[in-house]
């Protein structure tokens, strides 16, 4: 899709919800980013969640609540989701989730620090691709990741 094409579909579609709000009062939620953990495979020295992605949230939400939120979004509307953490890979049911919103019809992205993509999850991520993937990149050499990841291998990795 050309960038131009796209642009124009989005501002279409932020134009349509803007009318539908004025029209009824209601918002649709157009895109929503879901953080579906604060676990994190590297230990950023700038990290907002800080020490916390290192214990798993007694809060997470579960497999099946990650279904009902994705249901009640889709109801609603929304178009965009976009999956993040800590770093969303670390979830066993990362693959199982990212189906469930595919198969929902939303336009995916993934925000991820790419040292959890080995070649099966490449292979996934083709087989059932996001519109967009972001990757964080922490320095153009080993050294310097590793000076901001604090994970000895994670330049590797990533």
């Amino acid at each position: 899709m050309k960038h131009e094409k796209y642009r124009d579909f989005s501002d279409g579609v932020y134009k349509v919800l803007d009318n539908h709000a004025e029209k009824t009062g209601e918002r649709i939620p157009a895109d929503v980013m879901i953080e579906l953990t604060r676990l994190c495979s590297i230990k950023c020295t700038h990290c907002y969640i800080g020490d916390a992605r290192w214990i798993r949230d007694p809060n997470e939400m579960t497999t099946q609540q990650v279904k009902d939120l994705l249901d009640l979004l889709a109801a609603k509307g929304t178009l965009w989701i976009c999956f993040t953490g800590g770093e969303a890979l670390m979830r066993k049911d990362f693959q199982e989730i990212w189906l469930y919103a595919k198969k929902s019809g939303f336009i995916l992205t993934l925000f991820t620090n790419a040292t959890l993509i080995d070649e099966k999850m490449a292979d996934f991520l083709v087989e059932y691709p996001p519109f967009l993937i972001e990757v964080s990149i922490y320095g153009a050499t080993e050294a310097t990741y590793e000076k901001v990841s604090q994970v000895k291998g994670s330049y590797q990795r990533f």
